[in-house]
């Protein structure tokens, strides 16, 4: 002790500082679909929440039934999305395969400008056929869900407002 009646700092042994999971902190988001069948073999899935790697396989298993089931139009609505990565952009690619290599016919509805701006830093804008949401039904009921983490400060981090893109296809 010095005469203050102080510890001098350099003979106190420091506590090691507090590790603690973040990870465990976080509440956990849900990736849903919604199903609509306007009309026979017509299908609109609308993506809710967050497509990642963890949702991804809930995805493609709904893509197989769909088709299975009879559905000859797919079509994802993505203004439901609040997250979504590489492995989700690749599940949308596939399911585009899909359709195409079975002969359906498959298309997209714009998501938020976030959400949006991934598949025209990829590229993807322009291979994949978007459409306008004029006439989509939001009002669907819900078909699965799947529990992933959430993602802090990359939901809609520009604060835009979602860009419309209408494409004329030939």
């Amino acid at each position: 002790m010095s005469d203050a009646g102080q510890l001098d700092p350099s003979t106190t042994e420091q506590p090691p500082p507090q590790q603690r999971s973040i990870e465990h902190e976080r509440p956990v988001r849900q990736f849903e679909l919604h199903e609509l069948e306007p009309e026979p073999g017509v299908r609109t899935l609308t993506l809710v929440g967050e497509l990642d790697i963890a949702a991804a396989p809930t995805l493609h298993s709904a893509v197989e039934r769909v088709c299975s089931d009879g559905a000859k139009t797919v079509t994802f609505d993505l203004r439901g999305l609040t997250f979504l990565d590489s492995t989700g952009l690749a599940a949308i690619v596939l399911a585009n395969k899909i359709c195409e290599t079975n002969g359906y016919d498959f298309s997209l509805i714009g998501g938020s400008a976030s959400t949006q701006r991934l598949f025209e830093l990829t590229g993807l804008i322009d291979v994949l056929p978007f459409r306008d949401e004029a006439g989509a039904d939001t009002q669907a009921e819900p078909l699965e869900a799947h529990p992933g983490p959430e993602r802090a400060g990359t939901h809609g981090a520009s604060g835009s407002a979602p860009q419309e893109h209408e494409r004329e296809h030939g």
